[in-house]
């Protein structure tokens, strides 16, 4: 999805499905989330279903959001899969899968009753073992999108500077060679560099029956060529009708792909910052014995409170907790910005994502990785992702509002230019044309929405990503007065929460 109309056209063909509701796009990862009945649609339905009103290649991503304890295990079985006979209270096997290794199996549980650990011995004795989840990379996505717009946008730049040349430098009048050089340049651009655009317009305007600001972008490059295209025909045949302006299509694709890079680009930036908070956690930690003499590598995962980890230097704090054995130096700007390392001795607080500096310690797990403040620093963020402010329905309500709006007032400019070139500046009726014709098309270009509607959900998104790294969350009210709170988490054991 390159601009907010793609979610627009995306959230309304969900709506229109049985039980689907609160529908939540997303347009920096190219994710949707909603809610729906089991029994009435299935979600590989929904998937196909959006798949073939919207045009986009939509999949199901098997990412289930759990409220309050519940977590989710992955446990694998390298041979036929043997299920106890029964599972303690708070376990539930919600789906079994085959893979090419073998079978598995998704268990949720619930931590209020029963630790990860404890779930794993139920299928151990089984042939079940732990399988470390994947971790999802939004800026990935992103990065490829960026990749290909980048060569489109190099592609048809290349393409363009000839056509440009032909047009406007002050070279020898060789209309029908430079017309038809020019003619197979802008062949290229548009039925290459401008077929998804093309797609994307008419798929939307045809099937879903929405006029948006792609429509318009399409309609004003193909017309533009279609009339050069006829322009050069008569040329060749001898029959003057009009100059051909090949430059105005091949300038047009060029810069809304620019467009679209500059957009994706800046999606990436914002994914990115989001995505970096994933790293600030290890996979593996180093889980100390009860005599205190072995420490044995453990995923994260199935870390405990009460657990004693031992964090070695230059490494980081896997969760929260407090200093149990030895003293050291703690790097807490990835979280608070203080740049000045901390010191940490015996009982004192350590948090999950920052990193220590100087000597290995002994550490008591008080939080489990999954509510640790990296988590809720996370969650936090994906709620921000999802967030829609008045503003941007605002914005999306305008940007509806303006594709017709701004067909109507190309169409009275191109009227209005007509009348001004045949009865003021006595033109004739092909030059009045196409005069009028220029000056339409550039109100169709110019008028695109796409950074008015983007820039509120971006700058939301990477205000908080921002925030939170130097230590600060902002908390919209629920309530409709304009009142927020900031909480400043400073470095040490000071802890201020003020009230704006």
């Amino acid at each position: 999805m390159s601009c907010p109309s793609c979610a627009t056209k995306l959230t309304s063909a969900l709506q229109k499905l049985p039980s689907v509701q609160d529908v939540k796009v997303n347009i920096f990862t190219g994710q949707a989330s909603l809610t729906y009945r089991e029994g009435f649609i299935f979600p590989s339905t929904i998937a196909n279903r959006a798949t073939k009103v919207t045009g986009f290649v939509c999949v199901v991503v098997d990412e289930p959001r759990l409220e309050g304890k519940h977590r989710i295990l992955h446990i694998k079985f390298q041979t036929a899969i043997v299920l106890p006979p029964a599972l303690p209270p708070g376990v539930v096997i919600l789906k079994a899968s085959r893979t090419e290794s073998g079978v598995v199996i998704e268990v949720q549980y619930d931590a209020a009753v029963i630790q990860p650990r404890s779930v794993l011995h139920i299928f151990g004795p089984l042939g079940g073992s732990f399988l470390p989840p994947s971790k999802s990379n939004a800026s990935a996505q992103v990065t490829t999108e960026v990749t290909s717009l980048f060569r489109r946008t190099l592609i048809s730049a290349v393409l363009s500077i000839p056509v440009m040349v032909f047009s406007w430098a002050p070279l020898q009048p060789h209309p029908i060679v430079y017309g038809a050089i020019s003619l197979f340049l802008a062949t290229c651009i548009v039925f290459g560099v401008g077929a998804p655009l093309y797609h994307t317009a008419f798929y939307t305007l045809f099937v879903q029956h929405i006029l948006d600001m792609d429509v318009l972008v399409a309609l004003s490059s193909a017309i533009a060529y279609v009339f050069s295209l006829v322009g050069y025909a008569l040329q060749v045949a001898g029959r003057e009708f009009s100059k051909p302006f090949f430059e105005t299509p091949t300038l047009l694709l060029t810069l809304i792909t620019l467009s679209e890079l500059v957009s994706a680009y800046s999606r990436r930036r914002v994914t990115s910052a989001l995505d970096g908070l994933g790293t600030l956690q290890p996979d593996l930690v180093h889980m100390v014995s009860a005599d205190g003499a072995t420490a044995t590598a453990t995923h994260l995962d199935l870390v405990q409170p009460h657990d004693v980890l031992r964090v070695a230097p230059n490494t980081l704090i896997p969760t929260d907790g407090i200093v149990l054995q030895g003293s050291t130096q703690v790097d807490e700007s990835a979280l608070t910005g203080e740049s000045s390392p901390v010191d940490k001795a015996l009982g004192a607080p350590l948090t999950a994502g920052t990193r220590n500096l100087t000597f290995s310690i002994d550490m008591k797990v008080n939080r489990a990785p999954a509510e640790n403040t990296l988590a809720e620093f996370s969650a936090f963020l994906a709620r921000l992702k999802e967030a829609r402010l008045p503003v941007q329905d605002l914005a999306d309500r305008a940007a509806a509002l303006l594709a017709p709006v701004i067909l109507a007032v190309a169409v009275v400019v191109f009227v209005i230019w007509i009348v001004v070139g045949l009865c003021v500046r006595g033109e004739h009726l092909s030059a009045a044309s196409l005069a009028a014709l220029r000056y339409s098309i550039a109100v169709s270009v110019v008028s695109c929405p796409c950074a008015v509607v983007l820039c509120v959900p971006m700058v939301i998104v990477t205000t908080g990503a921002v925030a939170s790294r130097e230590g600060v969350l902002l908390k919209v009210c629920p309530s409709a007065c304009s009142r927020f709170s900031v909480s400043f988490t400073n470095s040490g054991d000071c802890n201020r929460r003020s009230t704006c």
